[in-house]
């Protein structure tokens, strides 16, 4: 079976190749990586940070990095399964505490960008929000290089990594999926806690 993401030897490159580039750069600049800046209450916001794979890889880089486990929402503002579960998940995952990075990618197009932000904001959902690169190629290598069975780009998908092993949860049905998303993660948290010294 071929394997499709990020391997944990992948991770382990791209955060030395962006420990190493980020002591080379300026320093009053210094690398923050793929990082939504979290808008102030009662900020507007305009546009959503646009992502490709690339961009999405370096996201799993650096919450492996963190020791975090990571959870990638992609949905769209027309899917209904998607908004439906959005804010059980999300509000679950934040009780969760910090040591769990939420990350949200609409594949809605330009044209829906703005409705994609205004439910964001409605959920308090903006930090960590991403709009995927609307291009066909783009798409096509998003599908090819995430998850196991995800391969289509069908809405709702749910990937979750944990910072040691990687790619170890798929959820692409949706509607009563968030407390299985959950219950994973609060596994993976509980473990990684007895791994510690």
């Amino acid at each position: 079976m071929k394997s499709k993401g990020i391997s944990l030897w992948g991770c382990w490159i791209v955060v030395t190749m962006l420990l190493l580039v980020s002591g080379c750069g300026d320093e009053s600049s210094p690398s923050q990586g793929v990082q939504q800046e979290v808008p102030q209450a009662g900020q507007q916001v305009e546009h959503l940070q646009v992502v490709e794979l690339k961009d999405i890889e370096l996201i799993i880089a650096q919450a492996a990095a963190e020791d975090r486990v990571l959870v990638i929402d992609f949905w769209a503002t027309w899917c209904l399964p998607c908004v439906q579960m959005f804010p059980e998940l999300h509000e679950g995952l934040v009780g969760l505490g910090d040591q769990v990075r939420a990350v949200s990618v609409t594949l809605d197009d330009p044209t829906r960008e703005a409705a994609a932000i205004a439910f964001l904001s409605e959920q308090h959902a903006l930090a960590d929000a991403y709009i995927f690169k609307s291009d066909s190629a783009a798409q096509q290598a998003l599908a090819d290089g995430m998850g196991e069975r995800w391969n289509n780009l069908a809405v709702p998908a749910i990937l979750v990594y944990d910072p040691h092993e990687g790619l170890v949860g798929e959820f692409l049905e949706g509607v009563g999926d968030a407390p299985k998303i959950i219950e994973l993660v609060s596994t993976l948290l509980a473990s990684g806690q007895e791994d510690q010294p």
